[in-house]
């Protein structure tokens, strides 16, 4: 690969590190409590207000790949939650905090998008899918677990 198509790709990436930036920044701006933010590129920022948690620390949240950030910008969660399953996120520190975002977090969707949302889960994510899901991640084998258990 030249110069030229590494230099593009890298700018690209900062592009969507600045738009994820400001979109999370935005969206959190009514967030009490302080988040603290490294990207794929290197970027390091915080959210919410900052105030004092009962529990005394800050969440920190890494995002490892621009396609985490993609996700967060589609506002796809459960797609972002399988990233941090597959380790594509690290969230360390006052995990509490992840607990309240939904309740401050503010997103202006349109009708369309949130009727988009909901008909791609509906029409997706049927009970024999969502067992092969909670079965993928959450089964351990009897065996592993006697091994563990020596």
């Amino acid at each position: 690969m030249d110069k030229a198509a590494i230099d593009s790709g890298e700018s690209l990436k900062n592009e969507t590190a600045i738009e994820v930036k400001n979109f999370i920044t935005a969206t959190m701006a009514s967030f009490p409590w302080r988040i603290d933010v490294t990207d794929w590129m290197g970027n390091h920022y915080f959210l919410g207000q900052g105030q004092q948690h009962w529990r005394g620390t800050t969440m920190k949240l890494t995002l490892k790949t621009e396609r985490v950030g993609r996700l967060l910008l589609g506002m796809r969660a459960m797609k972002f939650l399988d990233a941090y399953v597959e380790g594509e996120v690290d969230i360390d520190g006052n995990v509490y905090l992840a607990s309240e975002i939904r309740n401050y977090a503010k997103l202006d969707m349109t009708k369309w998008e949130i009727f988009s949302q909901s008909f791609s889960n509906l029409t997706f994510q049927n009970v024999s899918r969502a067992k092969a899901n909670v079965k993928s991640h959450y089964d351990i084998p009897q065996r592993s677990i006697e091994y563990l258990s020596r």
